[in-house]
């Protein structure tokens, strides 16, 4: 019967001594795989973080020379002429000296708007002295196809919305110009391109706000002046009457 039993511990022994050593082995294997999803995660992070260094660097580049401009562009453009959205794509010229954004009439028929029996009118003059005619405005929203790349970060397109001013004839030697507003509000040339220009449109909303915190302590201090010139005015009438009665 001891022998029995003797075995039957040895066994036990056994089971126990294997047990201890697959709970071991599955430990240091827990050990390992977490390690290792420790580094692939702390790769990733330097590597998003890189990525959002190149990004910012390049949204806070404010050097524009113009060995650095560009002064054509690929862009989409949108239109409803008839209540449904057409879609086309054209290069686009930059023109500093222009305050208008011109379309060629053949784009704006691509687009669906007919100026068959529009007469031209003289809205423009270059330089040179020659009359540009317009036949009519067409309203197209456009984004600038040309957006950075960087890996694993895509930037969706932002549109912009514009009046356009069709020229009279076919003109092949443009599609679209885009004149000195929109150049402006666009803050610079050199980020023409970039995703949405985000940076300086936060940018430009903070100097508004400042502005307008500005006005607000103007207009109120205009507002206490005024009232002290009340005040003084109610002060003076008040010593007219008493010397007057007196």
């Amino acid at each position: 019967m001891s022998s029995f039993q003797s075995l039957g511990d040895l066994e036990s022994q056994e089971t126990r001594v294997g047990d201890a050593a697959s709970l071991g082995r599955l430990l240091k294997l827990t050990i390992l795989c977490v390690f290792h999803i420790l580094v692939k995660l702390l790769q990733r992070f330097i590597l998003v973080l890189y990525r959002v260094a190149q990004f910012y660097a390049f949204m806070t580049d404010h050097r524009h020379g113009s060995f650095n401009t560009r002064f054509q562009y690929n862009i989409h453009i949108e239109a409803m002429p008839n209540g449904h959205p057409v879609h086309c794509v054209a290069i686009a010229l930059l023109d500093t000296g222009c305050e208008l954004n011109i379309m060629s009439r053949r784009l704006a028929q691509k687009l669906g708007f007919d100026f068959s029996g529009a007469t031209g009118t003289p809205m423009l003059q270059t330089f040179g002295g020659e009359t540009i005619n317009f036949v009519g405005a067409v309203e197209a929203r456009w984004a600038c196809t040309e957006i950075p790349k960087f890996p694993g970060i895509r930037f969706p397109l932002k549109y912009t919305e514009c009046l356009w001013h069709v020229d009279t004839g076919n003109n092949e030697q443009f599609e679209v110009i885009i004149g000195s507003k929109v150049i402006a509000e666009l803050a610079t040339i050199q980020p023409f391109a970039a995703p949405a220009g985000r940076y300086r449109e936060e940018k430009a909303e903070k100097n508004d706000m400042l502005k307008a915190e500005k006005k607000q302590s103007e207009d109120r201090k205009k507002n206490e002046e005024r009232k002290k010139e009340a005040r003084a005015k109610v002060v003076q009438g008040q010593a007219g009457q008493q010397s007057a009665s007196q």
